[in-house]
């Protein structure tokens, strides 16, 4: 009967038969009583039956007679095939676990199949519906490992670099994208959206130094792309900075000002050059001077003014070509650069043997000094409360500026008089 089953391609009964026999623990003969080999007969039954019932939209039946197949025969040569269509008929009766492992087994065992590239694609897409972050990272790393060349590759670099990160797997992800950035199968602007993320991820979980190489191969690609050439040279101005470079610095500001300042990218960055500028050529106030020793006090209070008015032409700049995260600091520092040089004129006094007239004069000449970087530093003051308020800063500097400045203001009794 099985022979005759086989022969007629009812593939159902010849199954149903097998399974009875079995349970009897009855073997098949043939009609003159000689055993029968079955089981080529019945793996091609339950491999046609699941290919039919699948063709079929029967999916339920499909995977049970691949599962079958599977777990019976593991050297046959359609077992890759039998895999594929049993792991998808997983995925379409919502058996989404078993789908996936099933991709994972036809991936592992055979990574020369014909399926497995779809079945990488389709594993990894249900792992990330699923939520199974190290599934998928298992399935497209599979796939830059055995198709180096494909052009999905690109595509498949920038999900899993995504996935990697959500995994906080930051050094790997990094490397993905340097390659990426490095990539011929890439475009140009691909790669230098790859150096972007390079840079990106490791100066956040990093190091600066260690973000160079993207700044680097920016440099190479990206000088007429100016969002990625300004963020290339803010990351060079941060490294920079860190070493006390001026020298570097200023180069870097003026290849800023060659881009296209209208974009915010380019105004960050001129601003953060700047602010870096600002902060190592500050000349602080050195107040050496005894009141018995000034000879001339007006000359004392015009040297601490014009101090003052030297180190805030560098501040200004920060902000003169847009506003930036570092134009709020730039004004807080600026506003409390203010109050350090009235404190510092205000020790500034004449020799009280000098007659009313004469000590009048100079609290008259002192004290429109003192009220005009009062009344300079309120307003730096509010204007840097302003713009943190309207989120144009960093948080941290955002904390800074409201814990440096309280009400009622510092300056009020300057500007009132004292």
């Amino acid at each position: 009967m099985i022979q005759d089953s086989y022969s007629s391609r009812d593939w159902s009964f010849l199954i149903s038969l097998v399974e009875r026999l079995s349970k009897q623990k009855v073997g098949p003969t043939t009609p003159k009583g000689v055993p029968l080999n079955y089981q080529p007969m019945y793996a091609e039954a339950l491999f046609n039956l699941g290919k039919q019932t699948y063709e079929e939209n029967k999916y339920k039946i499909a995977g049970k007679n691949f599962s079958q197949f599977i777990q019976l025969f593991k050297k046959d040569r359609r077992r890759p095939e039998a895999l594929y269509l049993m792991s998808y008929s997983f995925l379409l009766e919502n058996q989404t676990d078993a789908g996936i492992k099933g991709f994972q087994e036809l991936v592992t065992k055979y990574p020369s199949s014909k399926h497995t590239s779809d079945a990488i694609i389709t594993g990894g897409e249900y792992s990330v519906k699923k939520n199974y972050g190290k599934i998928a990272i298992f399935f497209y790393q599979q796939y830059l490992k055995l198709y180096p060349k494909d052009k999905k590759v690109v595509q498949i670099r920038e999900i899993l670099a995504k996935i990697l990160i959500k995994e906080q797997l930051y050094g790997e992800a990094a490397r993905l994208y340097q390659a990426q950035s490095r990539s011929k199968l890439a475009d140009r602007q691909t790669q230098i959206k790859a150096a972007l993320a390079y840079i990106e991820v490791v100066e956040k979980h990093g190091d600066i130094d260690q973000a160079l190489p993207g700044a680097k191969r920016i440099r190479q690609i990206g000088r007429k792309d100016h969002h990625a050439f300004a963020t290339a040279l803010g990351l060079e101005a941060r490294f920079a900075y860190r070493g006390k470079n001026l020298g570097k610095i200023r180069s870097l500001e003026k290849e800023l000002e060659k881009l296209d300042v209208k974009l915010p990218a380019v105004q960050q960055s001129l601003g953060e050059t700047r602010y870096y500028i600002a902060r190592l050529t500050f000349v602080p106030i050195v107040n050496r001077e005894h009141n018995l020793t000034i000879k001339d006090p007006q000359a004392a209070v015009l040297k601490y003014y014009e101090n003052f008015q030297n180190n805030r032409k560098s501040f200004d700049k920060v902000c003169s070509s847009g506003i930036s995260t570092y134009c709020a600091p730039s004004k807080l520092a600026l506003s409390n650069y203010s109050l350090t040089a009235i404190e510092a004129m205000e020790q500034v006094s004449v020799n009280t043997g000098l007659d009313d007239g004469s000590i009048n004069n100079f609290k008259l000449f002192r004290n429109q000094y003192l009220a005009e970087l009062a009344s300079l530093g309120k307003n730096l003051e509010e204007s840097a409360k302003d713009l943190a308020d309207k989120g144009t800063t960093t948080k941290i500097w955002k904390q800074q500026i409201f814990s440096n400045t309280k009400e009622p203001s510092r300056f009020e009794k300057y500007i009132n008089g004292i």
